[in-house]
């Protein structure tokens, strides 16, 4: 898996790529925490994407999955780790 905490990255697959940013993370009551990222490929615009831990999203040919948030005192603050898997729809 990636981790992700204050930064983002640049996740690579086939020609394009996807940039992430956290934009940030909170903890329901349950102790299931969210992170709240911006995702961005070659193709698209940049969007808003909540995903709570142990889940996973399907951003185009990337699929994102919350492997773990921890919390911070501080509102929208902590870290989470991800796995970003390429999964593209279409084989050229």
């Amino acid at each position: 898996g990636r981790g992700m905490g204050g930064m983002g990255g640049m996740y690579g697959g086939g020609m394009g790529g996807m940039m992430m940013g956290r934009y940030g993370m909170g903890s329901s009551g349950r102790g299931m925490g969210s992170v709240r990222l911006i995702v961005r490929t070659a193709t698209s615009q940049s969007s808003d994407v909540d995903i709570q831990e142990f889940r996973s999203e399907v951003f185009e040919d990337y699929e994102i999955y919350v492997e773990r948030v921890r919390s911070s005192p501080i509102p929208g603050e902590g870290s989470a780790t991800l796995r970003i898997t390429y999964r593209p729809m279409y084989q050229y």
